[in-house]
């Protein structure tokens, strides 16, 4: 098939390769989030970030892992798909006489479940847009805050 990979480093390309199993892998949470603090790093500790920015960071990877694990498992259910869709097919081809009702009845289920991995795939991604969303409503709060800081250290609490 066609050559998709494109990362460069190793821990990169160990999610990348996690990423593209969907077409054999249709439950990728246990090997993910290791593979994804290998390749983007853990969670800065609360000597190294504030509070604030270690939960932002948090939402931010928990978002990240969850629409990466669900392109695998859409990949894993979409290959199913194909593999119904060619198996209707061939039985179009041996079906006896009178039998159309139930093959359509079989492709109609088929297509249910197809715009029910559509819908959630359009869930993932306004959860991720929630998320980029929160990240810099996070953003202008943290740069509010030292803002106001900033105030209180040059004015010493007088505005």
């Amino acid at each position: 098939g066609l050559n998709l990979a494109s990362a460069q480093t190793t821990s990169r390309q160990a999610l990348e390769r996690q990423m593209l199993s969907g077409f054999t892998n249709a439950n990728p949470t246990a090997q993910m989030g290791s593979l994804f603090s290998n390749a983007y790093g853990s969670l800065p500790n609360p000597s190294q970030a504030t509070q604030t920015l270690v939960q932002t960071v948090d939402a931010g990877d928990a978002s990240a892992q969850a629409a990466m694990q669900m392109s695998v498992m859409a990949d894993a259910a979409a290959a199913s798909q194909v593999q119904v869709a060619n198996s209707i097919e061939s039985q179009t081809l041996t079906t006896s006489p009178g039998s159309g009702p139930q093959m359509e009845a079989q492709a109609l289920a088929s297509e249910l479940s197809s715009m029910a991995i559509e819908h959630k795939l359009l869930a993932t991604q306004l959860r991720a847009e929630a998320a980029r969303l929160a990240y810099n409503g996070a953003q202008f709060k943290q740069g509010a805050t030292n803002s106001s800081n900033a105030v209180q250290g040059v004015f010493g609490g007088a505005q």
